[in-house]
């Protein structure tokens, strides 16, 4: 993965129109409008390495060919009979080539530059285009030019995730994302198509006395589950902030109008997550419930406490649940109820009536689906 900024060339394609002379690797206009048109004459030069230069115009170096599209004139059709593509290859651009247009007739004419990876006549995704209107005047050069904007295919992390942790709230923090083209090459400058880069992190932004999960920025902005990149100025200022919730692993995600961004390398959020804390009867380290008749002694319900930093405790304010077989079928022994009264830590573990002898698994699950299993036994000792 390149770093943004390091696939830029300090050229902007300039744009030549003078009377036209048909090189004799491009096909010649009709007859009769011949005499009426021009040509555009582009001046590219295509990186020989990556390299840091710091432009606002993408021209990657992996270039190999471009295209060149005459696609109105004074905002109507072209005229008829004029070939409307011209196509080249950049090959041996690290010096500086020039690249002919097709055949243009003086006016207000609009064109769209593109350039691909492979060479000429291999299909593949477009690494960076641009479309402008030219105002072209017969009888003279004219020098517009035009800026090429990357086309976004994939998106990176620049660095490594921030480490976080369940239960203590990370500050907004710089995440700079590199977008690529198909090419892996990052872009720099403006983006043919904006960038929405998200975070599926589900929990609420502000339900914990403040942020509960993860959620992103643009440098000093508001804090969302999206953001808009329009270019990599934007894409070097995204932040990461998180509340301390106990969330799963977060894999960013990045999209255009044209579709989804493939991610290279990770781009996944993952705070550790506190393991759930049992305080209670225990059979070894193993949490243990023994119920039943013990001699003259009989046990018919035991109480015990779970909690979870990051889930249980304020500000987050979430419940442990439990799950279990303890309580039908051929192997009822025990149920299990909360204490609401503080958020769901305190339990009581109570034998039904006329309880099987045996055991059971009841599972608490906190947040992260972080789980506890806890052992019910049910016997009758003499």
């Amino acid at each position: 993965m390149a770093r943004a900024g390091s696939l830029l060339v300090p050229a902007v394609l300039i744009v030549a129109f003078a009377a036209c002379s048909s090189p004799a690797s491009l096909a010649p206009p009709a007859r009769g409008i011949q005499n009426a048109t021009g040509r555009l004459v582009f001046h590219i030069v295509v990186p020989r390495r990556r390299r840091d230069v710091g432009h606002a115009h993408f021209i990657p170096a992996s270039g190999r060919s471009i295209t060149i599209t005459l696609n109105t004139v004074n905002g109507g059709p072209p005229p008829a009979g004029l070939q409307l593509t011209a196509t080249a290859a950049l090959t041996n651009c690290a010096s500086g080539c020039t690249v002919i247009g097709p055949a243009s007739p003086p006016g207000s004419d609009n064109f769209t530059v593109t350039i691909f990876g492979p060479a000429v006549g291999n299909a593949a995704p477009a690494l960076s285009t641009a479309t402008a209107t030219f105002d072209l005047v017969a009888g003279r050069v004219n020098t517009p030019s035009i800026t090429l904007n990357g086309v976004p295919a994939k998106f990176a992390l620049h660095g490594a995730m921030p480490s976080a942790g369940g239960g203590t709230a990370l500050p907004s923090t710089g995440l700079p994302i590199d977008v690529e083209d198909a090419a892996g090459d990052a872009i720099t400058g403006s983006y043919a198509l904006p960038v929405t880069l998200s975070d599926p992190d589900a929990s609420s932004l502000m339900a914990c006395g403040g942020l509960c999960g993860s959620a992103l920025a643009l440098g000093a902005g508001p804090f969302a589950k999206s953001v808009t990149l329009t270019s990599s100025s934007d894409s070097g200022a995204v932040a990461i902030r998180y509340g301390g919730l106990d969330v799963a692993p977060v894999a960013l995600t990045a999209s255009t109008t044209s579709g989804t961004l493939a991610a290279a390398g990770s781009v996944t959020f993952s705070p550790s997550v506190p393991a759930i804390a049992y305080t209670g009867p225990v059979n070894g380290t193993i949490p243990t419930i023994a119920l039943g008749t013990f001699g003259p002694t009989h046990v018919t319900s035991v109480s015990f406490t779970d909690s979870q930093v990051g889930w249980s405790n304020a500000p987050y304010g979430q419940t442990i649940v439990e799950s279990d077989n303890c309580d039908g079928g051929g192997n009822a022994i025990a149920t299990f109820a909360q204490n609401n009264v503080t958020n769901g830590t305190a339990w009581t573990a109570t034998a039904v009536a006329s309880p099987a002898v045996g055991s059971c698994t009841a599972t608490l699950t906190g947040g992260a689906g972080a789980t506890l299993a806890v052992i019910t036994n049910y016997e009758i000792l003499p």
